[in-house]
């Protein structure tokens, strides 16, 4: 067990050594293979506080009984994934026994929240157990370092603390007397349940629902048949809801479980709640439930496992033995009110009506604490943090060189040989060998693919602002025409700026007003995921392709974190070179280091062909035509999936070479004098739409293909390698990349 124990943390150690996602909260549970209804709650208080926080969830039920190959290793898969999420997260919440949380050496300032799955602790557990025939053993507890690491324990009433205490071994200074989320939810909807079970089973409108919630037993039992066989049918229904592990015997054989709602639900609808040695007895307390306890085996449940509090003196007159005695007194309602009073002074929080928001900020607390921790952070843990982020940086160029290199369909056709030595050469792509013919140029003049990925984290820590195409039109429309953003949708939910919510019908409505809208990624580029949604005679479209309204909402209901825009209409110029694709100029500036000024650098025009309706992009087979920076002239056009050059349009006919840009310079000024109010970045590649309005920026990126660049011949000892030198990209002028 030990050298187990020893193995998984030297790979813990591994994970820790990258950096920790400050706004990451690690939800932990063994009760289920779902999120329970706690973490639910807890997660939409937090992103109503705070979007940015990032919720992971890690919920896999075992018992331990599970033995099959099979079994075992998925289960050893999630000890992986959870190893590697704890080591990257700020805070960690359980509502069980956790054994990474308990074997693992963490960082200082991982918080780990223990909520546990019940408000009190009726019945003897964790190291109060220990020694008992229902417990654990002491040599296992110690191995496996049961309940260590908490930093803070969420307990019911002040009544139940010493008991937490021996069931953890903390001091009272761990334990916060908040309750559970779910206490507070079904509090404040006990009423819309109860009207939502009556609607669908309107059964119980003139009968009493009785929920029979026992506890888990070991063995066997058939504690049910007993009160099935006594409980008038023509009052009251049973509904028999054992714990998820409990064998029954008999095999439970009801004809309505009434499995359409949950045992909570339940809890919160019913009339009275039968139960035994179980917690949920305390969560009925605080829905002010009638409560009996049928304790048929209290002797042997006493010795076997262990009660903390002798029920018969902390509800008088509620704990029966005979099942026959407490259907007599569910019949005549004869319940003694005052032992739940007593109990619910006792044993519940001084307030059940706020848990939801309690126990979200313990969570934001502690997130606050950790940004202002960072902020303040030694010069020593400064200098790891960089460290983690190199390694990490590092480690996404590894995945990137094999992904999107070495493993990587290509358009031209390349030999093995070729393409073994293109990839190894430095990084290019098979299809870059070809493109710049390198069997007879020299290689070293040009930049490869990989030094163009490397490239991408010049503008780090602002990539993101231009990475998000939601966030850079927020920022550009302050300075320049941009297309109007009409809906977002993220997380699949559509936010339009104006009106707040909407859906797909919506769009479908708005599609028909404008005639034409574009859908677009919110963060993918090399026009990935872009489409021209249309309406015209009475049809829709996406792209060229006729649909139903029915087939286009079902296609957006399908898609997800993107954004619908406006289509600006291009000028005359623009629909000259190709009328049925939106045609922009790559504009690429980047600043100069000595003199912090940016300057053009390059510039294409690009013009869609049929096979790249409705957009234009070089990535997709469209046409690139060189700009000459002086004149505003362009040169003929290529494309980078064919060596072929063009005159003229393929498709068309129309002129390309040799055609000038109307008011080139007055274009050059404008994007300079753009481009000089983002001063926090060092390269922005423009794509400009001319309009009859003026320039539209359709987007900004804060890297550019190596690939349009070099059409023209190699950028390695030119100004592009001579500004990637100066950001670190290259390492010589005429060294490989690092």
């Amino acid at each position: 067990m030990q050298v187990l124990i020893v193995a998984y943390n030297i790979l813990y150690a591994l994970c820790k050594l990258f950096p920790v996602k400050p706004h990451r909260v690690l939800f932990l549970s063994r009760q289920g293979n779902a999120k329970s209804l706690d973490f639910v709650l807890i997660e939409e208080e937090l992103q109503r506080r705070d979007p940015s926080i990032q919720c992971v969830f890690l919920c896999r039920r075992f018992t331990g009984d599970e033995r099959s190959p099979v079994a075992l290793l998925l289960y050893v898969a999630f000890l992986v994934k959870t190893c590697w999420y704890l080591a990257r997260s700020r805070v960690a919440v359980l509502d069980s026994y956790s054994v990474p949380v308990s074997v693992l050496k963490h960082r200082k300032y991982l918080y780990v929240i223990q909520i546990w799955h019940a408000m009190g602790k009726i019945k003897k557990s964790g190291y109060a157990g220990i020694g008992r025939p229902g417990g654990r053993k002491e040599t296992l507890a110690q191995s496996l370092h049961m309940h260590e690491n908490y930093s803070i324990i969420v307990a019911g009433g002040y009544g139940w603390n010493r008991y937490y205490e021996e069931s953890f071994r903390v001091g009272s200074d761990k334990l916060c007397n908040i309750g559970l989320p779910r206490v507070d939810y079904l509090r404040h909807n006990q009423r819309e349940i109860r009207q939502k079970l009556l609607q669908k089973h309107p059964e119980f409108n003139d009968k009493k629902l009785l929920l029979y919630a026992p506890t888990f037993r070991k063995s066997a039992f058939d504690a049910h048949r007993q009160l099935m066989e006594v409980v008038d049918d023509e009052q009251s229904i049973l509904v028999v809801r054992p714990h998820w592990r409990q064998e029954i015997a008999p095999r439970l054989d009801i004809k309505d479980d009434y499995d359409d709602f949950s045992t909570l639900e339940l809890l919160a609808a019913c009339d009275y709640l039968i139960t035994d040695y179980s917690a949920i007895a305390v969560e009925a307390a605080a829905l002010d439930k009638k409560t009996l306890y049928y304790c048929f085996d209290y002797q042997h449940y006493q010795k076997n496992v262990g009660l903390n509090i002798d029920l018969f003196e902390e509800m008088p007159g509620c704990v029966f033995a005979d099942a026959a005695e407490l259907m007599r007194m569910i019949n005549t309602d004869a319940y003694p009110y005052e032992s739940l009073a007593h109990y619910q002074k006792k044993y519940l929080p001084e307030d059940c009506d706020n848990a939801i928001r309690k126990n979200a900020d313990l969570i934001m607390d502690e997130i606050l604490a950790g940004a202002q921790n960072q902020r303040h952070g030694s010069f020593l843990k400064s200098t790891l943090h960089r460290a983690e982020r190199r390694v990490l940086k590092f480690a996404r160029l590894c995945l990137l060189y094999l992904s999107r290199i070495v493993f990587v369909r290509n358009h031209h056709k390349a030999t093995f040989r070729q393409k073994v030595q293109a990839n190894l050469s430095g990084g290019f792509l098979a299809d870059q060998w070809v493109l710049y013919d390198l069997d007879h140029h020299d290689r070293r003049q040009y930049l490869s693919e990989f030094d163009w990925y490397r490239s991408r984290y010049i503008n780090s820590p602002f990539n993101f602002m231009l990475n998000n195409k939601v966030i850079s039109d927020e920022l550009l429309r302050h300075y320049v025409q941009t297309p109007k953003i009409i809906l977002v949708k993220s997380r699949n939910r559509m936010m339009s700026y104006e009106e707040g919510v909407k859906d797909t019908a919506s769009l479908c409505d708005i599609l028909v007003e404008r005639r034409a809208l574009y859908c677009k990624p919110i963060s993918a580029g090399k026009g990935k995921g872009v489409y021209r949604l249309g309406f015209e005679d009475g049809s829709f479209y996406i792209d060229s392709d006729q649909c139903s309204r029915a087939e286009l909402e079902s296609f957006l209901d399908e898609q997800n974190n993107w954004f619908a825009t406006e289509c600006a209409e291009q000028s005359d110029y623009l629909s000259s070179l190709y009328d049925k694709t939106t045609n922009t100029i790559r504009f690429i500036v980047f600043k100069d280091r000595a003199t912090q000024v940016f300057q053009l650098f390059f510039a294409v025009q690009r013009i869609g062909t049929s096979a790249t309706i409705p957009v234009d992009n070089g990535s997709r087979g469209g046409l690139v035509a060189k700009i000459d920076l002086e004149t505003g002239s362009l040169s003929y056009a290529q494309t980078l999936h064919s060596l072929k050059t063009h005159k003229t349009h393929p498709d068309t006919g129309s002129p390309i070479e040799g055609i000038v840009i109307p008011n080139w310079n007055h274009i050059k000024e404008e994007m300079i004098e753009l481009s000089n109010h983002f001063p926090w970045l060092n390269f922005i590649a423009w794509d400009i739409l001319l309009t009859k309005e003026g320039i539209c920026i359709i987007e900004a990126n804060t890297s550019s293909g190596v690939n349009i660049v070099q059409l023209w011949g190699g950028q390695r000892e030119g100004a592009l390698g001579d500004f990637y030198r100066s950001n670190n990209i290259l390492r010589t002028k005429t060294g490989e990349a690092i």
